[in-house]
């Protein structure tokens, strides 16, 4: 049995371009390859519930952008047990559509890693020598099946490369063939996976809306967008775990609690940088007894140290960090932001400079075990606000928030974070942090 389902835009699914997405909706995750994977999500439910289907055997494969919906089907959802994605897991390119796109999703992850996910059940790369995957045998597939041995199960990973442009051609199709029909089926004969010169119906006679014509009662662009964004609230309102709520926050910003923070001291300069992560955070550390504080204020570590409330902490003799955070002060450096997809390999200026608080806090967490006062001042009171609900430690939050508005327009302007209303914006933030005063 074979069920195709159609992709945003195309044919049948008229209710939404193939491609959408407007700032304002990558604040509640709305976009075409978060929509596309909810309808293979709901496409597998379809499939899984039929009488004559074992849930057990289900097998997923698509070329291209049906590449990039197969093997991160295969990584969200447990009930694929084979997956043959074709033309698409490379290391050199990830997709230049939306519908295979969306906002942090590569950010410190490629296709391979996602793709690897499968590990240990089987899976078929295809490639062509005229299009990106063009290395899959010497990179894509040989880094994989590094996952595949940690489990133990290196020959459930194979993979073919045919000279041939981008494509999903008859060889292609029957590489595909043979291999669901060797682990599906348990069929090695490949005159039993070949192709069959069966008829293909006309494609108008195909679709379901052969006129082009929506029931009346579908609902319109906007009216979807709506009922996306009242089940993300009902899905926040319905949470209660803190440790839910950090996640989720944790995964918009796509930020890191260090495990380790390295260190460069001058005089009372001093650069943070995350081990490993390549990453450096100028600032100003003045050494002092008691319980440490870190000052963030929006123009930089030297505009902190001029403020009345760092004046107040040194006064009383107390350690104090002051840092440049991402493009503040020292900080400031050229961003290229104009690529189409930037936001879905790169974190914003925002979301960077959360994580160099966190980066911040954690650097003060290695000097002392203790409770860290956290300072924001002015704009950065809400970036402190969020960094606060995010860590993983004993905090008290010195943040006035109270001239942003939990409005789509306040985060447009002022903290753009695509998926930040996803994940419960200032109101999450304000539960996590209600008791760190």
């Amino acid at each position: 049995m074979v069920f195709l389902w159609e992709e945003v835009g195309y044919n049948d699914t008229l209710q939404l371009p193939h491609i959408f997405g407007s700032p304002a909706e990558q604040l509640w995750g709305f976009g075409p390859f978060g929509m596309q994977l909810w309808n293979a999500i709901r496409a597998l439910d379809f499939v899984s519930a039929l009488d004559d289907v074992d849930p057990k055997r289900i097998g997923v494969s698509g070329a291209s952008g049906g590449g990039t919906q197969t093997f991160t089907l295969a990584a969200v959802d447990d009930r694929v047990a084979f997956d043959a994605p074709v033309s698409m897991v490379s290391a050199i390119y990830a997709g230049g559509d939306f519908c295979e796109n969306a906002p942090g999703m590569r950010v410190h992850a490629n296709n391979m890693e996602i793709a690897a996910m499968m590990a240990p059940k089987p899976m078929l790369l295809v490639a062509a020598t005229g299009d990106w995957t063009k290395n899959t045998m010497t990179e894509e597939f040989p880094a994989v099946r590094k996952i595949y041995q940690l489990y133990g199960s290196p020959d459930n990973i194979d993979a073919v490369i045919f000279d041939a442009p981008h494509n999903f051609a008859k060889p292609a199709r029957e590489a595909v063939y043979k291999f669901f029909g060797k682990h599906v089926l348990n069929v090695d004969d490949p005159k039993k996976t070949a192709e069959r010169n069966d008829k293909v119906e006309m494609l108008q006679n195909l679709l379901a809306l052969a006129n082009r014509k929506l029931p009346d009662n579908a609902l319109t662009y906007p009216q979807i967008f709506a009922q996306w964004q009242k089940a993300a609230k009902k899905q926040l309102d319905e949470t209660s775990s803190h440790d839910t709520m950090r996640q989720r926050l944790q995964l918009a910003f796509a930020s890191q609690w260090p495990s380790e923070v390295a260190s460069q001291p001058k005089g009372d300069s001093i650069v943070l940088s995350r081990t490993g992560a390549g990453d450096r955070i100028p600032g100003i550390w003045i050494d002092g007894r008691g319980e440490p504080a870190i000052v963030v204020h929006p123009e930089g570590a030297e505009a902190g140290r001029k403020d009345p409330a760092t004046a107040a902490l040194l006064k009383a003799g107390r350690p104090v960090l002051l840092i440049d955070a991402f493009q503040t002060g020292s900080a400031v450096a050229p961003r290229d932001r104009s690529y189409k997809i930037f936001v879905g390999f790169n974190q914003t200026d925002d979301a960077c400079r959360v994580q160099d608080i966190l980066t911040a806090l954690a650097f003060v967490q290695q000097k002392s075990k203790g409770t860290i006062e956290l300072v924001g001042v002015g704009k950065a009171a809400v970036w402190a606000k969020f960094a606060a609900a995010i860590a993983p430690i004993p905090i008290r939050l010195h943040a006035d928030t109270s001239g942003f508005h939990d409005f789509d327009e306040d985060y447009l302007k002022n903290f753009n974070v695509p998926l930040i209303q996803r994940a419960g914006g200032l109101a999450t933030a304000d539960r996590l942090t209600s008791s760190l005063r």
